[in-house]
């Protein structure tokens, strides 16, 4: 039988409970301390760009021995009544030796957790405390690159990005792509070292306050260049 993993999870969302008002973590297990829980709400949007319909998946450090598999996706109405929807965020947090039963791969802990239940919108907010998520110790749903993929003709573009990323710049990938293929053909090319600190979303705005080193924008118009470039984030189209 294959063991579980108890894997520690959060919410961020916004709601009127407590002292403070607005976009805070609703929900953590026990094992997410004071500044694990800062670094999620850091990292964590308040807003979705508007040509996203669904959902992003994002990955990121949250301290140097675990990472965090979010999922910022489309809530209920927000409590203040302004008439727009939430966003909510669902963290998955990994110790370091959790992410190796994994191949140190996200897309394989958020494919087997998608498949199981989790990073999905919780049908009951109310609870401040969560009991920790069980995800199987090995992935269940490990995304592999078929031959025709992996000879695709957005090589060069991948190639692009690797070699920025080894040079420690954030990079964002404009155009109609699939993050998830591109992010499946990036990583074996990472060494180690690179892996450990390497971030993503697959479709979260750059901001100066979530740092990824990888995103994805169906376009950019000149207010979006203008502000990749404030950022020094390098375009590969």
């Amino acid at each position: 039988m294959m063991r579980a993993l108890e894997i520690d999870q959060a919410i961020f969302a916004s709601t009127d409970r407590g002292l403070v008002r607005g976009y805070q973590l609703v929900a953590r297990s026990a094992g997410v301390d004071a500044a694990c829980g800062q670094t999620l709400c850091r990292w964590s949007p308040t807003q979705l760009p508007l040509e996203i319909d669904q959902w992003a998946l994002s990955f990121f450090r949250v301290s140097e021995t675990a990472v965090a598999v979010a999922r910022s996706l489309w809530g209920g109405p927000e409590y203040s009544g302004r008439g727009g929807a939430e966003v909510v965020t669902v963290s998955l947090i990994l110790r370091d030796e959790q992410f190796a039963a994994y191949g140190c791969d996200p897309l394989a802990v958020a494919a087997t957790a998608l498949t199981i239940g989790l990073l999905r919108l919780p049908l009951d907010m109310t609870p401040a405390q969560l009991p920790h998520a069980s995800l199987p110790s090995a992935p269940l749903v490990a995304p592999r690159l078929t031959p025709d993929e992996d000879a695709g003709e957005n090589g060069q573009s991948v190639d692009a990005v690797v070699k920025l990323i080894l040079q420690q710049r954030r990079v964002a990938v404009v155009g109609p792509v699939d993050p998830w293929k591109v992010i499946k053909r990036v990583l074996p090319k990472l060494p180690q070292a690179a892996r450990r600190r390497f971030s993503f979303t697959t479709g979260l705005s750059p901001a100066h306050s979530r740092p990824f080193q990888l995103h994805f924008l169906a376009s950019a118009d000149t207010a979006t260049d203008r502000s990749l470039r404030s950022q020094g984030v390098a375009v590969v189209r």
